[in-house]
């Protein structure tokens, strides 16, 4: 549900966007896309994931991200509806840049806008 509603709010600024259920998904879709473009991070300027996914959970997917070379550099935003500073702490411990501990649209955007610049 949350993935949709970010998919929405970020397209309706203009801003492109691609999505995976899951980070197993993600990954591979990342990993394709460089492939394709035969270019590190393949034009990625930013990764939102969520942290509570089936199969891969956001820091598990982060980690995975700051391993890789292509990715390494990569801005990662994690958002989750969990709220409280262990979260925000494994976060940071997993290489994620920010964390969004609830969906606002406007907090998403301006969270974005800031990884972006």
């Amino acid at each position: 549900m949350a993935r949709h509603q970010i998919n929405q709010t970020l397209n309706s600024v203009g801003i492109v966007t691609i999505e995976a259920q899951d980070g197993v998904e993600a990954l591979k879709k990342l990993r394709q896309l460089s492939s394709d473009e035969g270019d590190n991070g393949a034009g990625v300027d930013m990764i939102i994931s969520d942290i509570e996914m089936p199969e891969m959970d956001g820091y598990t997917f982060t980690r995975e991200l700051r391993n890789d070379p292509e990715f390494s550099d990569s801005y990662v935003l994690l958002h989750t509806s969990l709220n409280g500073a262990i979260n925000e702490d494994k976060a940071t411990t997993c290489g994620a840049n920010d964390i969004l501990t609830k969906f606002v649209a406007d907090e998403l955007i301006k969270a974005v806008i800031k990884g972006l610049s």
